[in-house]
């Protein structure tokens, strides 16, 4: 991405763009991952290993808002055209509202910002083509950019200590969970009876349950 912005950036905004490209990585910038599949092999195997694994269905129009109470969920770029377009489109805009207002440092500072955070932003949403059988969709939150404020908390991740914040949905303490299916088994029936229960105990009584059509390979 870096490449194709520094080779198609304009003259003009060029010194701008570049400070952007040296300090986007710096924005801290929180992702949740889904996908529109809810049977894909490949899924099962790298998250659920050797146990049952359960997908989550989830609404998304309770959990991506346009009123600036929840991050808003962009779908994942595969085609590396598209990607060029949306960044070549992004240039162009920088040059032209350079070259129609006047700026001062304050406004200097605020584009600056901006451009970073949008950069940082596609660079998350930029994925290689071979995943693409995913359809992933991510959901992206920027502390100061956006009047939303969620507090960081940290946990022991697969690289490390890991910093993330936990999404509010719209309503308190209920999850928008609309279907669970669950993942490759030796015993669908019994799994399915389970689950049902589990979800009546906590007030999930209308949530639909789905099982993988992925035989289970012993």
């Amino acid at each position: 991405m870096t490449d194709f912005v520094r080779d198609n950036m304009p003259h003009s905004s060029k010194s701008l763009v570049e400070k952007a490209l040296s300090e986007f990585k710096r924005a801290d910038t929180y992702i949740a991952c889904y996908s529109t599949k809810h049977d894909l092999l490949s899924q099962w195997r790298s998250y659920s290993g050797s146990r049952v694994g359960y997908c989550l269905g989830f609404a998304t129009e309770e959990m991506a808002t346009l009123d600036e109470k929840m991050p808003l969920i962009e779908p994942v770029i595969y085609k590396d055209d598209m990607a060029k377009a949306i960044l070549a489109k992004l240039l162009y805009k920088v040059e032209e509202f350079l070259n129609t207002n006047e700026f001062g440092e304050v406004e200097v500072g605020y584009l600056l910002g901006m451009v970073g955070a949008t950069l940082n932003i596609l660079a998350c949403m930029i994925k290689h083509h071979k995943f693409e059988e995913e359809n992933e969709f991510r959901q992206f939150y920027q502390p100061g950019a956006t009047p939303l404020e969620l507090e960081p908390f940290f946990r022991n991740g697969r690289f490390g200590l890991t910093p993330y914040v936990k999404i509010r949905f719209l309503e308190e303490k209920i999850l928008p969970l609309r279907s669970v299916t669950v993942g490759p088994c030796q015993d669908t029936k019994a799994e399915v009876i389970s689950l049902t229960a589990l979800l009546l105990k906590y007030g999930y009584g209308d949530v639909e349950i789905l099982a993988s059509d992925i035989p289970l390979r012993i």
